[in-house]
C-alpha cells in the first residue's frame, strides 16, 4: 500500500482536480480527511491509501493481446493448442460456450496455470 497527500483550499477549489484525477486513475483502499482550520488559510487534508502495483482503471485499460506462440517454447505452445482445443470441445460439448461467464476456462490463465503446473 502506497500513501498519496492532497491540500484542498476552502477558499475555492484548488487541489481538488488534482486528487480527482488521482482518485479515476488509481484503486484506492481507504481515504482519510481533516479540516485544518486557520482563518483564510483553511485547508482540507487528504490522505489516500492505494495499491502501488494496481494497473491503470478499467476506463483507461486496453486490452492486450498475448501471443503464446512468441513466448512458449515450441514444445510447450504445442501442449498449449492441444490443451486449448481440448477445453474448446468441452466447453461446447457441455453447452456453455455461449454464455459469458460460464466457458470452462479462460485461455490466457489457462496457458500460464498449464506452464506453472508442468514446468515448475
Amino acid at each position: 500500500m502506497k500513501l498519496q497527500f492532497f491540500t484542498i483550499s476552502v477558499h475555492g477549489s484548488h487541489g481538488a482536480d488534482e486528487l480527482n484525477q488521482f482518485l479515476s486513475t488509481h484503486r484506492v483502499s481507504s481515504i482519510n480527511r481533516q479540516f485544518v482550520a486557520d482563518g483564510q488559510n483553511s485547508v482540507w487534508s487528504v490522505c489516500v491509501t492505494y495499491e502501488a502495483s494496481d494497473p491503470p482503471h478499467p476506463a483507461t485499460k486496453q486490452k492486450v493481446r498475448i501471443d503464446y506462440r512468441e513466448i512458449l517454447p515450441e514444445d510447450q505452445f504445442a501442449l498449449y493448442v492441444k490443451l486449448r482445443a481440448l477445453r474448446k470441445e468441452l466447453s461446447e460439448k457441455e453447452g456453455v460456450r455461449d454464455r459469458p461467464g460460464t466457458a470452462v476456462s479462460d485461455p490466457g490463465s489457462q496457458a500460464a496455470d498449464d506452464h506453472c503446473r508442468l514446468f515448475s
